[in-house]
């Protein structure tokens, strides 16, 4: 028997046996059984019983619940309303003392999603669309929240008009058609990195979730705003949150509210597959910042000021000038090798930055070295003169991770070699002239 079925014999009790605001959950109790039992020695209706009983007492009946928009129109404070939505995530938990259980979770709309606690028997499944009448909202840990207790009726509803869709509804998209204010996100994708941690909100610790989730068209990090179970590797499909541009580079937002259900591991390709740097073009990076790692074929054209023997803070790693830390003023510091260049592969061009090793390698000497050299020579713009020398117009493939501001893209390179792969060259080739070589 379904909910709708078990929850019909009470359909007119929840209309008459309402209650002002004032009155207890256990006085709603006695007159809600003591009106059933007038209507069965009495052979009467359970309205007319019922109205009796509120006589007897000299309370009223409930007001006819009022029907609310939409999730984001719900205000604290409010009660006996009635409202559709999703059931996003539903969890239980046993009350104090030994009281049964009650119920918890989100649901979901077009507009937002919102907690709620159900303090009576909620026999639906995630997904489910529900009709909610005679609900009541209120604040609970700084957040709206819908209550749904004994005078409450929920019921499915086939009016999905304006709800977030199930997993049974529309075709996932893909992360490389994602661009910034992207809102309601269908995604299938594996997660590649995933870690748990703690922030400060309004001077109080809030647990998120942040990692980095693929699928065949690109890369993204992600920020859940809450704890949510997702585990490396794994498939997932996802529906709701949204996509900011944080420093250049999308990020997909979302929190605990979202839709997530776990798909077969052959849905996507494996995981190292996904890891491995995509080969791109400047241009297709400024115009999707999806990647994540790149690799790119190119030539430098110009190493650039900033380029050298630099000084970087001990403590946080910043870059000094004058002796200075922008964060911890005059200090020490440390000597450090960086690299900034203008990198061009026919479609574009982007500022490349390496630091340590990567720039060691490519002057074929540890920083120790380039230091005693500066002490004999005195003459800093020698290290950037001799990068120049070795870099500027030969072909190089580098990888590293792209990021998009006003002033253009850079990449941060984590590896970099001298000239190109032949075989991802030739088969470059035939995808733009469409022929085999």
């Amino acid at each position: 028997m379904d909910n709708e079925e078990k929850a019909a014999p009470e359909e007119a009790a929840e209309g008459a046996l309402g209650e002002t605001i004032e009155m207890t959950e256990e006085s709603y109790d006695d007159i809600k059984n003591e009106a059933h039992r007038l209507a069965r020695e009495l052979g009467v209706s359970l309205e007319e019983a019922a109205r009796s009983v509120h006589a007897s007492r000299g309370t009223s009946p409930q007001a006819p619940s009022r029907m609310i928009g939409s999730l984001k129109d719900l205000s604290p404070g409010t009660v006996n309303i009635s409202i559709r939505a999703r059931l996003v995530t539903l969890h239980d938990a046993e009350r104090n003392e030994g009281g049964g259980k009650y119920y918890y979770g989100m649901l979901g709309d077009s507009t937002t999603t919102v907690p709620f606690s159900a303090w009576t028997e909620f026999d639906f499944n995630v997904g489910d669309a529900l009709l909610l009448q005679n609900v009541n909202v209120r604040e609970w840990k700084e957040r709206t929240e819908i209550v749904i207790n004994d005078r409450s009726r929920t019921s499915r509803t086939d009016d999905l008009d304006g709800l977030v869709p199930s997993l049974d509804d529309g075709v996932p998209g893909t992360i490389g058609e994602l661009v910034p204010e992207s809102r309601r996100i269908d995604i299938e994708c594996r997660v590649l990195e995933v870690q748990r941690g703690e922030v400060i909100v309004k001077e109080s610790p809030k647990e998120i979730t942040r990692g980095c989730i693929a699928d065949r068209t690109g890369r993204m990090d992600f920020t859940c705003w809450g704890p949510v179970d997702l585990i490396r590797d794994r498939c997932y499909r996802i529906i709701g949150g949204y996509v900011k541009d944080h420093r250049g580079a999308l990020r997909f937002n979302f929190d605990p509210g979202a839709i997530i259900r776990e798909l077969p591991d052959d849905r996507l390709p494996p995981l190292e597959d996904l890891q491995r740097p995509l080969p791109s073009r400047i241009a297709e990076v400024n115009s999707r910042r999806s990647f994540g790692p790149v690799m790119l074929r190119g030539m430098v054209l110009d190493v650039r000021g900033g380029s050298g023997l630099i000084r970087r803070c001990s403590d946080c790693g910043r870059r000094m000038a004058k002796g200075q830390c922008p964060v911890h003023g005059r200090t020490k510091g440390e000597d450090g090798l960086s690299l900034r260049a203008i990198f061009d592969d026919g479609s574009g061009s982007a500022i490349i930055r390496a630091e340590g090793p990567i720039v060691e390698h490519l002057l074929g000497k540890r920083v120790s070295e380039v230091s005693e050299e500066l002490k004999e020579s005195l003459d800093p713009s020698s290290v950037t003169s001799e990068l120049s020398s070795r870099l500027n117009g030969r072909p190089w493939t580098i990888i590293g991770d792209p990021s998009v501001d006003e002033y253009g893209i850079s990449v941060s390179v984590k590896e970099m070699s001298e000239g190109f792969d032949i075989e991802l060259l030739n088969s470059d080739i035939t995808s733009l002239m469409g022929v085999l070589i």
